[in-house]
């Protein structure tokens, strides 16, 4: 099966959460009173997100491979509307991880934290609206 015990790497090391997919994706949003005061719950939340969506682009091009498809026509036919989705998030994790550090920085200066904290937790909160219907589908939210 693709990437099921595969361990990602990389230089600067953006992709390394996915090796604890299975963990990640047993998350689930719990809202709370403070969504404005901790962004880690927005980064929780895209690493849920990217994880989900790496399995749905591999379940979509297994089932391509299990049709006949070589894996190339299988990838190929698979990147326009599966892993769109999937880069975006990416994109979006990596943005709020980047954000997020900026905030926790020691060289922020202390007066600049609450308001980029803020900056960074509505970010969040608007890219989360953005794919609710994605985090109800995968299960992360409900009710």
């Amino acid at each position: 099966p693709l990437f099921r015990s595969a361990v990602f790497e990389s230089p600067f090391h953006t992709v390394d959460f996915i090796n604890q997919r299975e963990s990640i994706l047993m998350r689930k949003f719990r809202p709370e009173d403070d969504l404005l005061e901790k962004p880690q719950i927005y980064l929780h939340a895209f690493q849920w997100l990217v994880c989900y969506l790496l399995g749905e682009c591999r379940d979509k091009i297994q089932g391509r491979l299990e049709r006949g498809d070589n894996v190339f026509w299988a990838k190929s036919n698979s990147q326009p509307y599966y892993c769109r989705s999937l880069s975006l998030a990416y994109i979006q994790c990596l943005a709020l991880e980047r954000f997020y550090k900026l905030c926790q920085d020691e060289s922020t200066p202390p007066r600049l934290k609450p308001t980029l904290t803020r900056l960074c937790c509505l970010y969040g909160l608007y890219s989360m609206q953005r794919e609710l219907a994605t985090f109800y589908q995968g299960g992360f939210c409900s009710g």
